[in-house]
């Protein structure tokens, strides 16, 4: 966590996989909680070094225990896996990823940021496939929700902004 914090990225890799490695070696499955925070953080290092397809297998197995575990995880473990998956070009399943991600969030948070980010993303696995009329009007949608809320946007999510634009 300390490496984590300073943003020492590729120093963290290592003892987060330890972590991980003792962590199932010794409960498996049965500390879900646990497991969910540790794959997040070694999935976060591995694409800040540009491990983006280990990063996508971290994000795929945190989704797969959300959803056995806990509901309330499982939008964000949808938009981790989806954006790994833009990341690895993986458009298809990119898409899948993050309609479901974007449906979930239109009905249970219409009005949060998150929202509209899971729309600008879907809208990037639309247009990575060609589909220019179907990712038009969520792009736009995207950006128009997140400029609308730039306000309130914590700071980690600052770059959403210009990140839906770039869409």
């Amino acid at each position: 966590d300390t490496y984590m914090y300073f943003n020492r990225y590729e120093q963290a890799i290592a003892p987060l996989r330890e972590s991980l490695d003792l962590e199932q070696s010794v409960f498996g499955e049965t500390r879900p909680s646990r497991l969910l925070r540790q794959w997040k953080s070694l999935g976060r290092a591995l694409v800040e070094v540009g491990l983006w397809s280990e990063a996508r297998d971290i994000y795929r197995k945190n989704l797969n225990v959300s959803r056995k575990s806990n509901e309330a995880d499982v939008n964000e473990a949808l938009a981790l896996l989806g954006s790994s998956l833009l990341l690895t070009k993986e458009w298809r399943e990119a898409q899948v990823v993050l309609k479901e991600y974007a449906e979930r969030q239109e009905k249970q948070f219409p009005d949060k940021w998150q929202t509209f980010n899971a729309y600008s993303m879907l809208g990037e696995a639309l247009v990575g496939q060609e589909k220019y009329a179907d990712s038009g009007p969520l792009l736009v949608k995207g950006y128009d929700g997140l400029k609308v809320r730039e306000e309130t946007l914590p700071p980690e999510a600052n770059s959403r902004i210009p990140r839906a634009l770039d869409r």
